[in-house]
Order: C-alpha cells, then structure tokens, then sequence
C-alpha cells in the first residue's frame, strides 16, 4: 500500500471521528474497516490521482459538506464525470447504501439526518476551512513528502 492510499484513509477517517464527535454517530457509519481495506487495495498510481483530485476540487471548488467532490469513492467510480448511473458499481454504496438515494435506507442520509435533528447543518462542520487544514495536516504528517 502507497502513501496515497494510507492518505485518503486517513482523510476518511478523521471526517468519521469528527462526526461521532460533532453528532454522536458511529465513525464506522461513515467509514468501517471494509472501506479501508477496499482503499488499501486501490493502485498506488490511482490512489495518488484521487488524492490529487480531490486536493484540486477543494482549492478550486471550496466544497462543503460530504460532496461527491471530496469522496474517494465517488472518485474512484468514476462519479465526478459522470454521475449516476455509476453510483451502482461504487464499493463504498455496497456497503452503506447509494449515497442520497431516498427510496432505500443508507448511510449518508442517516448522516445528514443526525447533523439535522440535532439543527446543525453538515456543511458547517465539513466546510472548505477544514478540508483545506486536513488536507494540509495530512500531507505534513505523511512520512513522505507529496507534491503535485
């Protein structure tokens, strides 16, 4: 396993505790070992351009909240160009649900329900602010360095 790939792990996970902290959600709600283990296995080369990729949208896009935009799956999926249909080959919508579909139970909407019922919106806490820090703090604490 690449840097790369240890990065967005570790990208994922910190947005998982930051919610169980913030709406008292399991962490594995959002990111479980499965997950992990799926990144692990991703392409040093693919897992290196997804996280250059997802380093650009938030420099360029200033996203908020859990977008597709900042999601390694959606990424990988290809989602970003695309959009749905895609969702149905997304490893991470096996596991959890496709994301924002209404008419099944899924983990992202149990998410933004939670930031909802307790009058919190998912965005503040997921704002382009802290992506840019996480981001930043990630590839400092990388024990390579990362560059473009």
């Amino acid at each position: 396993m690449g840097r790369f790939n240890q990065l967005l792990i570790d990208f994922m996970m910190h947005k998982g505790l930051r919610m169980e902290e913030i709406i008292d959600i399991k962490k594995e709600t959002y990111f479980n070992p499965e997950d992990q283990r799926e990144i692990e296995g991703w392409k040093d080369d693919e897992a290196r351009e997804i996280w250059l990729q997802i380093k650009k949208n938030v420099h360029t896009s200033a996203p908020t909240g859990l977008r597709r935009e900042v999601c390694p799956f959606c990424h990988k999926a290809g989602l970003i160009q695309y959009k749905k249909p895609f969702c149905e080959t997304c490893g991470y919508g096996e596991r959890h649900g496709i994301c924002g579909k209404k008419d099944a139970p899924n983990d992202y909407l149990r998410i933004i329900d939670a930031f909802n019922e307790m009058g919190m919106v998912c965005g503040r806490f997921f704002n382009s602010d802290y992506y840019e820090n996480l981001l930043s703090h990630l590839e400092k604490e990388s024990p390579h360095e990362v560059t473009v």
